[in-house]
């Protein structure tokens, strides 16, 4: 959550309603998690795409979480 604010400036919302609803699982267990990853409007279709910079975003913020840790 830190790592997606600082280095993106995104205030996360604490959810699992979205596509990637993996953490519903770990939720179960009473486990935190933040579920983030590239926006795009392709998701999960044929052809799914996204920009140089959506990735390139998540690899900072995941370098930065892991720096972190």
């Amino acid at each position: 959550e830190n790592s997606i604010q600082e280095i993106l400036g995104i205030k996360t919302k604490h959810s699992t309603a979205g596509g990637t609803s993996d953490a519903r699982y770990f939720g179960a267990f009473g486990i935190e998690a933040i579920e983030f990853g590239v926006i795009n409007d392709t998701i999960h279709s044929i052809g799914e795409r996204t920009t140089v910079k959506e990735v390139e975003g998540l690899g900072k913020v995941f370098e930065d979480l892991i720096r972190k840790f």
